[in-house]
């Protein structure tokens, strides 16, 4: 294999070619990993949540109790669109349907659909207009227009619901 601009026996660059430095744009997908990592996981982590990378839960001992991104399966390397689930299911209750369906893995995911859970939804449903809600981060976009945003859905909408439903299987 020869490299451009490079003398394959001794592969010291050739003079004629000349480096320039050109600055790194980030993509829409770094800038998705700036916004779980600087708005989300911060907010959640303070609103009592464990994990990180898109990925949330609430600690309990009963009750998977998650909150999961969900990213579109037609982004690229240019736009990011996502969304929130959340599910909440007793863990014996899972348990007996993981009896049921052997295919049921040992946690849940809020972004699959399963049979035989107490609720589970999308955080449209619990904004105002009860419409089905993703947000896009495109190249170039800044990640303060859209963090914000996704922050106060979660803290004022999500995660409320979240917690009132976790009250009503634990109490």
């Amino acid at each position: 294999m020869q490299f451009a601009g490079a003398d394959s026996r001794d592969r010291t660059l050739d003079p004629q070619f000349t480096f320039v430095n050109v600055p790194i744009v980030p993509s829409s997908q770094d800038d998705y990993r700036q916004l779980l990592k600087q708005y989300v996981t911060p907010a959640l982590h303070g609103e009592g949540l464990e994990g990180s990378n898109g990925k949330y839960q609430l600690r309990s001992d009963s009750v998977w109790a998650l909150l999961d991104f969900q990213k579109s399966a037609g982004n690229s390397a240019h736009e990011v669109k996502f969304t929130v689930n959340l599910l909440v299911v007793a863990k014996k209750s899972w348990n007996v349907a993981r009896e049921k369906w052997t295919f049921y893995p040992a946690k849940p995911s809020a972004n699959r659909v399963w049979q035989e859970v107490e609720w589970q939804t999308r955080i449209g449903r619990l904004l105002p207009d009860g419409l089905d809600h993703w947000w896009w981060l495109r190249d170039g976009d800044e990640v303060s227009r859209v963090g914000p945003d996704v922050v106060e859905a979660l803290t004022v909408w999500g995660l409320p619901a979240l917690k009132h439903q976790v009250s009503l299987i634990e109490s």
